[in-house]
């Protein structure tokens, strides 16, 4: 039965994460005529691909390398404004 609630939160926690999770890839690589842009080949791949990876990335730094709330805000909000210095983000 714990098995099942664990796949039902699982879900929750994916969709919630898809809807409040923004993280937009505003690098475009260009090469003479040609403009790439990354975010276009994502939503191609998967749309909403880059918040399931940081929820997934977030979930697996508490769970498996025990790290606690605080310490994981500091690293995404490290993490973010790095993204966005360098133009990434």
């Amino acid at each position: 039965m714990t098995t099942a609630l664990t796949i039902v939160g699982v879900i929750v926690i994916g969709g919630v994460a898809s809807t409040t999770i923004q993280a937009p890839i505003k690098f475009q690589y260009v090469s003479g005529d040609m403009t790439i842009n990354i975010q276009a080949i994502f939503d191609k791949i998967m749309p909403n691909l880059m918040p399931l990876v940081i929820a997934i990335i977030s979930y697996f730094l508490i769970d498996k390398r025990g790290w606690s709330i605080n310490k994981l805000m500091a690293g995404l909000l490290a993490f973010a404004a790095a993204m966005v210095g360098l133009g990434i983000m």
